[in-house]
């Protein structure tokens, strides 16, 4: 066994669904923060940016729906942080950025991923809440209360939009991480990379470190792919 499989086709589904709504919701959204974007504001910009807004929606909700097992591990592991993932938050800007250090090892999702998901799913509520209210509580709800669902709004694009750009530069252009990307492309990882970036993930599978060819982890100098 040389691959092992990390997403399922509906995980894979599910998330270039909602990114490609989250792309299209922050570039029309931008034209309502961005006063240089102002010119294309307009009926078209936010019709557009209302029917992504219905895919983004209805993307996270399919998910504990129709994929309620993944959707529950998913949530225990990320509300479940040990010594390590703490010890990774602190040695990770580090070790990506000047290759030197050492990494603790790592379960299914490293910390930053684990980073990731929280702001995304914080950021997906309040998008939601504050979207639903910004489009049918014009007038029905109090100015004052109008007015924090559009700071709330903005709230939300400027974690969710600063993560997001963070996510995309480690996931296809950073030497080091770009290749956890072939896991949302292929649904599978080689047991080489997966003992490298997570072998604690390895351990609860089952699965040894002479089967993952006795690579315990990421070391100092970055993986030896990329050096």
């Amino acid at each position: 066994m040389d691959r092992i499989p990390r997403f399922s086709a509906f995980q894979r589904a599910f998330h270039w669904t909602y990114a490609g709504a989250f792309l299209v919701l922050l570039g029309t959204g931008l034209t309502f923060f961005v006063p240089a974007l102002a010119p294309w504001n307009g009926p078209a910009t936010r019709l557009v940016h209302r029917i992504a807004a219905l895919v983004l929606i209805a993307a996270g909700l399919s998910y504990p729906l129709f994929a309620r097992k993944e959707f529950l591990t998913d949530l225990h592991q990320m509300f479940h942080w040990p010594p390590t993932d703490r010890r990774w938050m602190v040695a990770g800007p580090a070790f990506y950025t000047t290759a030197r250090g050492h990494l603790p090892p790592q379960g299914r999702y490293n910390a930053g991923q684990k980073l990731n998901l929280w702001i995304q799913m914080g950021a997906f509520v309040l998008f939601t809440v504050t979207g639903l209210v910004m489009w049918f509580g014009r007038g029905a709800v109090s100015p004052e209360l109008f007015r924090w669902m559009v700071i709330g709004h903005d709230v939300g694009l400027i974690a969710a939009g600063g993560m997001f750009v963070v996510h995309f530069y480690l996931s296809v252009l950073h030497p080091y991480t770009r290749r956890s990307l072939e896991a949302m492309k292929t649904g599978s990882v080689s047991l080489a990379y997966a003992a490298e970036e997570h072998p604690l993930w390895l351990e609860e599978m089952g699965i040894g470190p002479r089967a993952a060819g006795d690579r315990p982890g990421r070391k100092r100098g970055g993986p030896a792919g990329h050096r």
